[in-house]
């Protein structure tokens, strides 16, 4: 009996842990392929990768930058997967929808915050350029008073010229192809192309 009940114990023990570490099954592939495919148009999040239409490659090297916790809160990838699933649950509130996509994306306001999701990111692609630290970045970034969500979304051709957070956005996204060319362009408050 007492066999029994050490084994039913170390069964419910794995269960429990399988439960509970469901998310860490999670991977960057996973992520990226349901937020690309439910998040496009208007409610697109990653920038396309020059010459294309394919969002995938920038969120794939983004996604790599995320910290490896793997839990449905803060900054992770499991909350922004939550988020995009949940996405396609309201898919008929156009407005909740583009919010649902927002908080899937890189710099999502729900994990983990928009500044502070952007600065991490910052600093992982463009080591002290222009930001020498992480602090400097958060308090730089806020001095942009466009948040530049009136234009279409981060592939609109206004983007990458409008004194916006979002041009600088789409800035840090698309120095995962060139770092050189495009980490000067996030620079906060003034920034040598987001000047519109």
């Amino acid at each position: 009996m007492k066999g029994v009940l050490v084994f039913a114990g170390i069964a419910l023990g794995i269960i429990a842990v399988a439960c509970v570490n469901d998310t860490s099954q999670i991977t960057c592939q996973d992520y990226c392929q349901t937020v690309t495919a439910e998040c496009t148009g208007d409610d697109g999040q990653y920038v396309f990768k020059t010459g294309t239409m394919d969002p995938l490659p920038a969120c794939l090297a983004i996604c790599g930058k995320f910290p490896e916790d793997r839990t449905m809160g803060g900054n992770s990838i499991a909350c922004r997967k939550g988020a995009a699933t949940s996405a396609n649950e309201v898919k008929a509130d156009k407005a909740a929808h583009h919010a649902r996509c927002m908080d899937a994306g890189p710099f999502s306001p729900m994990c983990g915050g928009m500044i502070a999701n952007f600065c991490k990111v910052e600093l992982a692609l463009c080591p002290g350029m222009p930001f020498p630290s992480e602090a400097a970045c958060n308090s730089a970034l806020p001095m942009v008073m466009k948040d530049g969500f009136d234009v279409s979304n981060v592939n609109d051709p206004m983007t990458p010229s409008q004194n916006s957070k979002l041009c600088r956005f789409y800035h840090i996204e698309k120095a995962t192809e060139d770092p050189v060319t495009h980490c000067p362009h996030t620079s906060s408050p003034t920034s040598p192309v987001c000047t519109q």
